[in-house]
């Protein structure tokens, strides 16, 4: 695109700067003709004002990019011209504009290629003769092509604009685009190095390339952000191309520095007395312990202990990559105590799973599940139990292009589930979660959440129904303070990142819930909102919320602090 402008800038500038005396300071600067960019976009763009010392390098500079915001809108043939008029060491600047007509593209053409058509290559450019001119499209369908062909083994290949023809009076663009192929490059070898606790089989089993492989750009990247989400590893040197010995070739190297895929979490919530369902102050607590690359397998194992009007203990273990494909087998067995919060009726519940799931693309995975449940009724001041048992299946599929999963910047995470129940409880359940990350400016992250679950059946007990409340839904309420068939929620968090996972956080979540199917009507809707910081450190991360519910003074504030130490 250089090409361009280095072509029709200098024909557009028709200058009457004379370099006046030394000391002179600017007292004006005015501008006329203008008509497509404002007043105000173009002293940004002049970058001299009012008080400043006369410079003509700068002022020619800013000159030159006036010119190139105008071809930016295809106005290829707007001249500027400066004046200069010195009062007793004091310059006034009066540039005067004209813009002309905008242009619009005639011939197009492209030579040099052979492994797609002209016509296939032009409409990735995605311009057309009588289409107006515009500077960024034009881009924007270069780096298509270049996309095109390094994802085809040729990511060498050269694009450029070899003749530009402007015609002022039709006011067409004729173009000529010149494509340079260069030989097809495919992968020597791939390997991995630096890990002390994975094997290396363990680490290429997870990247989509593989030695002989023709290069495919896609492919590389999904390779590292693949390495990245593994979680196995607290640095990757970014560039994993290397120089093969045999020319058109190239090699594959990831290199790592182990992290500690062992993990401890602590978490412990206060919720102060007086509030929906407390006359005294109480703490609430979950501890969590994983390990994520057992003995450097890749395997998993999970253990969970959570305390409040819920009491759970968790146990899961998952098997990866069985058969030599992504295919995973998972069990899990849970024992949940809990109490609903007017803290008159009780469950006991003890549930078994398991779990297959398959990467059918790099960023979707399906599961499919297969649970039973036997769940114990009763109330607190009856000594007659209702036993009841649930065994169904479920089936789920998360998509997730995420950037790097602890501490994400864009991309987006989306589940849905369906689970169909039998036995006592005749059930079927549905779940949605989407999550979008969306990048602003520099080192700072928004993050949208919404998520919906409904469940349809008769006679649907409580315990099989949705929860809404604590710390990871609604965070200015108790834990389980809301509960119904139907429910629906929102997150939005604004981060500011102060380290490679640390951060500071303001939030607002807001959500309500259906509480049965007769009534099909949403309950009040509720709202809580607040600060929270999350910090790394060499011995894990910390994390701390404090949350209020909408009308509550600052001292009904809800804190919870999560504690994680990794091994």
């Amino acid at each position: 695109m250089l090409i361009i402008l280095l072509a029709i800038i200098p024909s557009c500038i028709q200058s009457e700067i004379n370099e006046p005396p030394s000391l002179v300071l600017i007292d004006e600067v005015s501008f006329v003709g203008n008509h497509r960019i404002n007043q105000q976009t173009l002293e940004k763009l002049i970058s001299v004002k009012k008080g400043d010392p006369y410079n003509e390098k700068k002022l020619k500079n800013g000159l030159n990019r006036i010119i190139e915001q105008y071809l930016q809108y295809g106005l290829i043939f707007a001249e500027i011209s400066p004046r200069i008029d010195l009062k007793e060491k004091q310059a006034q600047i009066c540039v005067q504009i004209h813009e002309g007509e905008t242009a619009k593209f005639g011939n197009i053409s492209i030579v040099g290629n052979t492994k797609f058509t002209t016509a296939y290559l032009l409409s990735l450019i995605g311009l057309s003769r009588g289409k107006p001119v515009n500077m960024t499209s034009l881009e924007k369908g270069i780096k298509r092509i270049l996309n095109l062909y390094s994802k085809q083994g040729h990511p060498m290949v050269e694009v450029r604009l070899v003749d530009i023809i402007a015609n002022p009076n039709n006011s067409k663009l004729d173009l000529r685009v010149k494509i340079d192929e260069k030989d097809m490059i495919k992968i020597a070898s791939v390997k991995a190095s630096g890990s002390r606790k994975t094997k290396e089989e363990i680490i290429l089993r997870e990247l989509p390339v593989k030695a002989g492989d023709v290069f495919d750009q896609d492919k590389i990247d999904q390779s590292l952000r693949q390495l990245i989400n593994l979680g196995y590893f607290y640095k990757i040197n970014p560039n994993l191309l290397e120089t093969a010995d045999t020319p058109n070739q190239i090699k594959i190297h990831a290199q790592v520095t182990d992290a500690h895929t062992g993990r401890i979490n602590g978490v412990i919530g206060y919720v102060p007395a007086n509030s929906e369902s407390n006359d005294i102050p109480r703490l609430t607590g979950l501890i969590e312990a994983s390990e994520t690359n057992l003995l450097g397998t890749g395997r998993r194992l999970n253990f969970r202990w959570q305390s409040g009007l819920i009491k759970t203990i968790l146990l899961s273990y998952t098997e990866p990559w069985m058969f030599g494909k992504p295919i995973s087998i998972g069990g899990r067995y849970e024992h949940i105590k809990r109490q609903n919060q007017s803290k008159i009726k009780m469950s006991k519940e003890k549930s078994a799973g398991l779990t297959v799931s398959a990467r059918l693309t790099p960023m979707l995975k399906g599961l499919l599940t297969a649970s039973l449940k036997q769940t114990d009724l009763l109330k607190i001041d009856a000594t007659e139990e209702l036993d009841r048992i649930k065994y169904g299946i479920a089936f789920s599929v998360i998509r997730d292009s995420r950037d790097f999963f602890l501490s994400p910047t864009r991309g987006r995470r989306d589940h849905i589930a369906l689970e169909i129940s039998r036995g006592d409880f005749k059930l079927r359940k549905l779940w949605l979660d989407l999550d979008q990350y969306i990048k602003t400016w520099k080192n700072q992250v928004i993050l949208v959440g919404v998520h919906v679950a409904s469940a349809w059946g008769r006679d649907i007990p409580w315990t099989e129904m949705f929860s809404l409340g604590g710390a990871n839904s609604l965070r200015g309420y108790d834990e389980a303070s809301f509960f119904g068939q139907h429910l629906l929620y929102c997150n939005i968090e604004y981060r500011l990142l102060v380290g490679y996972i640390s951060q500071v956080f303001s939030f607002v979540d807001t959500g309500s819930v259906i509480k049965s199917n007769s009534s099909m009507t949403f309950e009040p809707i509720k709202i809580g909102y607040g600060l929270g910081a999350k910090i790394e450190s060499r011995g894990g991360i910390l994390r701390i919320n404090y949350a209020l519910s909408q009308g509550n003074p600052l001292s009904q504030g809800k804190i919870h602090v999560n504690l994680g130490a990794s091994f």
